[in-house]
């Protein structure tokens, strides 16, 4: 018994590993769509969001089923609970791709800052650094890395924050803007959102190894 339970911990942790790098993948056919101004990708991103939802939902059912067979407790508790919330972050994080990749398309053919379409694509860079980040935390279960990642959510909130002023200001001066830059200011802030998400898994993973939800310092 002591034996099939193992595995089935096991086997929520690499459904989790799986699911984080099907969200992972759906930032980076965000991020390309948003380079390349690639509508059709965009759109490809838009539909494998559901994919990601069932995935998510999957985990949820596992997790459940083994908390009420095996009755965990101490870290494997916190390891089980934390997988389910951890797993819904991940689903918003997809949400969130999707949202960004949906405002791609509604601005095709709309007259476009080029240096506010850089800006977001820096941010984009900057987020896909911060998920890989995440990406190793989430396989190790190495605290001392929380740290880091959360400077780095700093680090991406204040380039958004500067980013949005920058968009407003041109909105203010350019009229002909105010579509395309509504819909980069949505995209910005859906970004930091991720980010949030991130950092949330990542103190749900110094939870379960230390038994304390803080912020890191």
């Amino acid at each position: 018994m002591r034996e099939l339970y193992q595995q089935e911990l096991e086997d929520l942790k690499k459904q989790f590993q799986a699911l984080f790098r099907k969200a992972i993948r759906a930032f980076e056919k965000t991020r390309l769509a948003l380079i390349d101004q690639d509508v059709r990708v965009a759109e490809a991103v838009i539909m494998e969001d559901s994919l990601i939802n069932h995935q998510q939902m999957e985990i949820e059912t596992a997790c459940a089923l083994l908390l009420a067979r095996q009755q965990p407790v101490a870290r494997d508790l916190r390891l089980v609970v934390s997988l389910m919330q951890m797993s819904a972050d991940l689903e918003k994080i997809g949400d969130y791709c999707s949202h960004i990749a949906k405002s791609l398309t509604r601005i095709e053919g709309q007259t476009r800052s080029q240096s506010i379409e850089s800006g977001i694509v820096d941010l984009a860079d900057k987020l896909h650094f911060l998920l890989n980040k995440a990406l190793m935390m989430s396989q190790t279960f190495q605290v001392d890395k929380a740290d880091e990642i959360h400077a780095l959510e700093e680090e991406l909130v204040e380039s958004r924050r500067l980013l949005s002023t920058h968009i407003r200001k041109e909105m203010d001066k350019s009229p002909d803007l105010v579509f395309s830059d509504s819909y980069y200011l949505s995209m910005a802030l859906n970004m930091e959102r991720i980010a949030d998400y991130v950092t949330n898994i990542c103190e749900r993973i110094v939870y379960v190894e230390t038994g304390h939800m803080v912020d890191p310092v």
